[in-house]
């Protein structure tokens, strides 16, 4: 396939994935606001045990980084075109999940004897219920940490068209399950085995995916070298702690404000973080889908290398900057609004307005940064990364302790806000030393863009927004919003990224 094929090929499958991935994204909100209140009035109290059940695994059940390397060792393989070596390598990374897997079986029975003593809140018929759901989920969880190379086979083949409706298919499977559950009210083991259902449905559909249609085999006969193994380990631990350390200030949060503050606080961060993860969700859709087209930029040895690879950089900040600065805006102009009428008293959470405002922000300055991310990855510049990583979370740790104490979870959000302007700071400087971007550029291309859209924005339609609280009036601000932002956004652009994104958009991808 040549290059000019190649790229109509991963153009159309990007846009394939972007439109699959936002329909997954709103079928899983939307389930998730009209399941919940239905399952805990028929579960009640059991549902405390799917979800205590769910957090165990959660939290020991880590994959150490693998993932990750796999993504990246699979797209060079492919790229290269070496389809041996690739084979190799998925063979490769399934033997080392199914060790994981091993060793994480042998945990979970261990720990499965001591539930009776570790859980002495729990009454024995909970007790019971919950070993029965814990084995349900151990299951489940076994199958799919290697199946998560699957995923990385897709991405390497930019076939993230299928691999968002096989997310699709996932949550369909899981609906259809849960409308039967719900209906017939088949109780706590049924409801767990919906999830469990739903999930191997999707991990078999991309398993005949990429035996028969990718038609890729794993090498299981390859034998564990120095020269193979040595690279992965390197890469995945490090890798591994860029993973741990990517959400770590919003789960060490509640804990450090329980120590300094007190449970309102707590509450309040909770509540600004659950928003800031769905506009992380929403604004990160596409944020894996460029990682074959980076590894073939860099594969090129001309001089046009640098050039496409700021080219797409800034392409694809720009969206995502779009997609979060109206997100931000949004949240600027009508956030009161929809605390009130979402959460029912405005004046005991108001700091769950402040404070969301300013972990928006954050996310704002670390979400366009997608495309050098993967440039440093494929680089193997993975331990800078995470040293970068460790030095802003060591300054997060230092000052929510401090800011906590005083400001309760508005310091918090204002310690992330920091950290994360340090760990921007910090990758600006290794792009210029490992990449030589021209840092101001795409400053200036990018985030200086966005600036008066968002502001202008927020500014007008909070200033006309009449102080009645209703879902009416907050709809009507909204569209509002979206349509002052939009303007402002085009008014603004970059001519070089407008002209680009014209020919990116619109061009015949077939």
């Amino acid at each position: 396939m040549d290059k000019t094929l190649t790229e109509k090929h991963s153009l159309k499958n990007i846009k394939k994935g972007t439109i699959f991935g936002y329909i997954s994204l709103a079928l899983n909100i939307a389930s998730g606001f009209l399941f919940v209140p239905l399952i805990l009035q028929q579960l009640g109290n059991q549902y405390g045990l799917f979800s205590l059940a769910t957090s165990i695994i959660n939290l020991f059940l880590v994959d150490f980084g693998l993932s990750s390397t796999a993504n990246i060792f699979l797209t060079r393989k492919r790229i290269e075109g070496d389809t041996d070596g690739l084979k190799d390598i998925i063979g490769i990374f399934y033997k080392l999940y199914i060790i994981l897997d091993l060793f994480f079986l042998a945990f979970f029975v261990g720990y499965y004897f001591l539930i009776g003593n570790i859980y002495r809140g729990l009454t024995p018929a909970e007790i019971n219920d919950f070993r029965i759901v814990f084995i349900i989920c151990i299951g489940y969880s076994l199958i799919s940490l290697p199946a998560t190379t699957l995923d990385g086979i897709i991405s390497a083949h930019e076939e993230f068209g299928f691999l968002k409706i096989a997310d699709l298919v996932q949550k369909i499977v899981y609906i259809i399950l849960m409308i039967f559950v719900l209906y017939f009210r088949l109780g706590l083991f049924i409801f767990v085995l919906a999830h469990a259902v739903s999930t191997i449905a999707a991990i078999l559909l991309k398993y005949l995916y990429v035996r028969f249609k990718l038609n890729l085999k794993a090498n299981l006969k390859v034998k564990f070298t120095k020269t193979i193994i040595k690279p992965i380990l390197f890469f995945s631990i490090w890798t591994a702690i860029i993973s741990i350390l990517a959400r770590f200030p919003y789960n060490l949060s509640p804990n450090i404000l329980g120590v300094v503050s007190d449970s309102d606080n707590v509450t309040i961060f909770g509540i600004a973080s659950t928003i800031e993860g769905y506009a992380y969700l929403v604004s990160a859709v596409i944020a894996g889908f460029f990682l074959p087209k980076v590894a073939r930029i860099l594969k090129q040895t001309d001089k046009s290398t640098h050039h496409e690879l700021e080219k797409l950089a800034k392409i694809v900040g720009y969206i995502q900057l779009f997609i979060i600065g109206l997100l931000l805006a949004g949240f600027v102009a009508c956030g009161k609004q929809f605390i009130a009428l979402w959460i029912g008293d405005f004046e005991k959470y108001k700091m769950v307005y402040y404070g969301t405002i300013l972990i928006l922000f954050a996310l704002f300055l670390i979400i366009p940064l997608t495309i050098y991310d993967n440039a440093l990855y494929l680089k193997g510049c993975v331990k800078q990364i995470a040293i970068i990583d460790l030095i802003s979370i060591t300054i997060f740790v230092a000052l929510c302790f401090f800011l906590s104490h005083y400001l309760g979870a508005f310091g918090a959000c204002l310690s992330i806000l920091i950290s994360k302007t340090v760990n921007l700071i910090g990758r600006m400087i290794l792009y210029r030393k490992f990449l030589s971007v021209n840092v101001l550029s795409f400053i200036f291309s990018t985030y200086l863009r966005f600036v008066l859209p968002v502001i202008l924005t927020s500014s007008l339609v909070f200033v006309f927004n009449n102080n009645l609280v209703s879902w009416k009036n907050l709809i009507v601000s909204i569209i509002c919003c979206i349509e002052i932002y939009i303007t402002l956004a085009f008014l603004f652009i970059d001519k070089e990224i407008l002209t680009s994104l014209k020919n990116t958009l619109f061009k015949r991808s077939a």
